[in-house]
């Protein structure tokens, strides 16, 4: 739910990212949606929409990223907006590939409840 101000790449290490979904009884509980390495972002969909964050994202163990803010971006589009170009178009080839892996993570979910002889929707 934070704002999103900023961008990460992880430099070393993994980050896990993760959900609270809703439960039967009410409640919630916390469900990985993925693990980033190193060259791999995180935040961008907060950062690029200016929408609160969707996800909390933890160190599996002590690591590193590099952090791009919302300021220094604005910065370096009126210096170089070529550079905040590629850098966009950078994050929409990767937004697009997460989006790929997540439909078909989905998938599998939905025949496995099928299966299971539950319905997902």
């Amino acid at each position: 739910g934070e704002t999103g101000d900023e961008l990460f790449l992880v430099r070393e290490w993994r980050f896990t990212t993760t959900i609270h979904l809703p439960t039967a009884g009410g409640a919630t509980q916390q469900a990985r949606l993925a693990t980033f390495g190193p060259g791999v972002s995180f935040g961008e969909i907060a950062f690029l929409s200016g929408q609160p964050r969707m996800a909390n994202v933890t160190a599996d163990i002590p690591g590193s990223c590099w952090v791009l803010s919302r300021a220094r971006f604005d910065a370096l589009q009126k210096v170089d907006p070529y550079a905040t170009c590629d850098l966009l178009l950078a994050l929409t080839t990767a937004l697009s590939r997460k989006l790929a892996a997540t439909n078909v993570q989905l998938a599998a979910l939905k025949r496995k409840r099928i299966e299971g002889g539950l319905l997902l929707w």
